[in-house]
């Protein structure tokens, strides 16, 4: 158990007999009589569904240890994401609801930590954001501020700044699918 004010980003809890992975964890400081309160976002890991309960700062939340095994992702078919552990060569299922919003960025033979509670895969750790390249985008127009259309190498169309060309490395954001920054390459 550990304190609501204790809780970080990416654990897994147990609430109501159910787990969730912590999708955002922010402490708000009251002020005048109000105390403070913890707003969190969980996402189900079952269903996938999100919750945003508030907790007291002083509320003990149960908080798991989760095991990660580095696997190599394979395919998908039927709803259901094939992975391969890189130690032992087991396969392992994996539904789309513990897959969530990374689904639509995995690529074939991408290695990927998953997490397991009690030998069930819960949930896929990345880091927040994934690298790809755009394909197509139309030409940058002059004294414009606004945003262009983009078509990304996994097929995703999203919003980018009139800077960004074709070929140009993008951070994306997981859990938003929107374009975070550019990769600024190497070479001068």
């Amino acid at each position: 158990m550990a304190l609501a004010s204790e809780v970080k980003r990416g654990q897994v809890v147990r609430r109501d007999g159910r787990l969730f992975k912590v999708a955002a964890w922010n402490l708000h400081a009251g002020g005048g009589k109000s105390g403070s309160m913890v707003h969190a976002k969980l996402r189900d890991m079952e269903s996938g569904s999100v919750e945003e309960p508030r907790f007291e700062p002083k509320d003990e939340i149960e908080v798991l240890d989760v095991e990660r095994r580095k696997m190599q992702y394979l395919y998908e078919k039927g709803g259901k994401y094939t992975f391969m552990d890189l130690e032992t060569y087991d396969q392992v299922e994996v539904t789309a609801a513990v897959v969530g919003p990374l689904a639509r960025f995995l690529k074939e033979e991408e290695e990927v930590e998953i997490e397991l509670f009690e030998e069930r895969p819960i949930s896929l750790h990345h880091g927040p954001m994934v690298e790809l390249t755009v394909t197509t985008t139309g030409a940058a127009m002059k004294d414009v501020s606004t945003y262009k259309d983009a078509v990304l190498e996994n097929g995703m169309e999203i919003q980018v700044p009139q800077f960004v060309k074709e070929g140009d490395r993008l951070h994306i954001d997981i859990e938003t699918g929107e374009y975070h920054d550019r990769i600024k390459s190497s070479g001068y």
